[in-house]
């Protein structure tokens, strides 16, 4: 049997595991500066495989300002950027990138989407013990626990 724990939160943000912030700003000539921040919250969480995929208007490619964290990569077909970090923790608990692009409207640059792995979880749920259901004699187990982000998005913020 598989045991599946939930928790989902809308409004709440002192529980998120992990902040992620975009600012973009459109200047005179339809060039969009792009601002990526990113921190994590839940300072006990060790968080693998972190991917921000922030969408942006064009198929050109950005050009970096910053980038303190991680590494990125362009998608032009699908009109994507994909900031990639491998690990984040609280020795590595912050990250920017910053980039200019061809683009007018900043809504275009939302949602941006995260996907994360962790074996530690947000909550300390622990299965101690496991009995057969007719006899209630213990029974063998194997426990691997996994957060994964199901949904996880920053979308744009109405003024």
């Amino acid at each position: 049997s598989i045991l599946k724990w939930r928790y989902a939160s809308k409004d709440d943000e002192a529980m998120v595991p992990l902040r992620v912030t975009c600012w973009p700003e459109v200047d005179m000539d339809g060039i969009t500066t792009v601002n990526m921040e990113l921190e994590l919250v839940a300072g006990h969480l060790t968080l693998r495989d972190v991917v921000v995929t922030i969408p942006v208007p064009t198929s050109d490619a950005p050009e970096v300002i910053n980038i303190e964290g991680g590494t990125f990569r362009h998608n032009p077909k699908k009109h994507i950027i994909e900031w990639e970090l491998s690990v984040v923790d609280k020795t590595n608990s912050t990250a920017n990138f910053e980039f200019t692009i061809p683009g007018s409207n900043e809504s275009d640059f939302f949602p941006v989407t995260t996907s994360f792995t962790s074996e530690d979880m947000i909550c300390p749920v622990h299965v101690s013990a496991v009995h057969q259901l007719e006899s209630g004699e213990p029974a063998k187990f194997g426990l691997y626990r996994q957060l994964q982000a199901e949904k996880y998005e920053v979308v744009a913020q109405a003024d």
